[in-house]
């Protein structure tokens, strides 16, 4: 595990060699994420949001304008 730019970067799989190591890894990075449930199956990928992140208040209007002439 290396740490680059606030990222932590976990070592590729390969094969037996750290496949213990790399599951363990991987485990804790789903739960820190709070997305385990997820990955293993017993929850379901949230849906994607209706509206765009970071929109400014004009594309927000236009946004809104365009789907209700449609």
């Amino acid at each position: 595990m290396s740490h680059t730019e606030n990222k932590v970067v976990y070592p590729k799989l390969q094969g037996a060699v750290n496949y213990r190591s790399w599951k363990q890894n991987m485990i804790s990075l789903f739960k820190r994420d709070q997305a385990y449930e997820i990955a293993i199956g017993t929850e379901l990928k949230p849906a994607k949001p209706t509206y765009l992140k970071n929109l400014t208040k004009l594309q927000f209007k236009d946004m809104l304008a365009s789907r209700a002439s449609a």
